[in-house]
């Protein structure tokens, strides 16, 4: 039944039932807690699904305590070496950057990404996640000099693990041209902006959100590259859709 009410959990979120689904979580959560013994994978399962519910109502010292709770489960199951307990790391990473305290945040990712490279290589999806999220705390901070390179490496490992024309991969290449744009390389700001912008138009359409994200760092680009009417018409662009 709790698997059922997680499941719902999930679905209600999507529906945009969110105090519904919060609710349906804690459930579950409230189930397996009277029904299994402790330490139980199971809970850790539920703790992370409530974090999020958690998380989509603001609520973020509580969904806070729901991972490290899990984190802890994980950690006494598994040992110190393991997929599940990078995994709940980084998701403790990952709530750490939402409340701001970053270089918490960051310790917490590069913790889960050497412990994925020595668990599951060099080439695993859960590689390019962390590479990805070590290069989006320090681009949201400005730091783009520092995001770029972990973009870039995320990279190919996006290619190989989704195929060439997934959203992810080129949403990750419009970050990684919208860092070179910041760093002021403009001619390799450009092709990389163009080919992820096209591409997006491509598998998602004009109107979706990273798609009209895209189109803004190109605006943003030309404009700082002093090519105001390049930047006109795509800012034109993205008023019509």
């Amino acid at each position: 039944m709790a698997s059922s009410l997680d499941v719902l959990a999930l679905i209600r979120s999507d529906q945009g039932r969110r105090p519904e689904a919060l609710e349906t979580a804690q459930r579950a959560l409230e189930i397996r807690r009277e029904v299994l013994e402790q330490p139980h994978n199971d809970i850790a399962s539920s703790l992370n699904n409530l974090a999020v519910h958690l998380m989509d109502a603001g609520r973020l010292e509580e969904a806070e305590a729901m991972y490290r709770e899990a984190l802890e489960i994980r950690r006494a199951l598994v040992g110190p070496e393991h997929p599940l307990l990078a995994t709940s790391i980084h998701n403790l990473g990952a709530i750490l950057k939402e409340q701001r305290r970053d270089d918490e945040a960051l310790a917490l990712y590069r913790e889960a990404y050497e412990m994925r490279r020595r668990v599951l290589g060099e080439r695993h999806l859960d590689i390019a996640l962390s590479l990805s999220s070590m290069g989006a705390l320090h681009q949201e901070r400005g730091r783009f000099a520092e995001a770029l390179p972990l973009f870039v490496e995320s990279m190919p490992i996006w290619r190989e693990g989704l195929g060439p024309k997934h959203g992810l991969v080129f949403k990750t290449q419009g970050l990684v041209g919208e860092c070179l744009s910041k760093l002021k390389r403009f001619a390799e700001a450009e092709r990389e902006l163009r080919e992820a912008y096209d591409g997006l138009r491509e598998v998602a359409g004009d109107s979706h959100s990273e798609t009209r994200r895209v189109r803004g760092f190109l605006a943003s680009m030309y404009s700082d590259w002093g090519r105001p009417a390049d930047a006109a018409r795509y800012a034109a662009a993205d008023t019509a859709s």
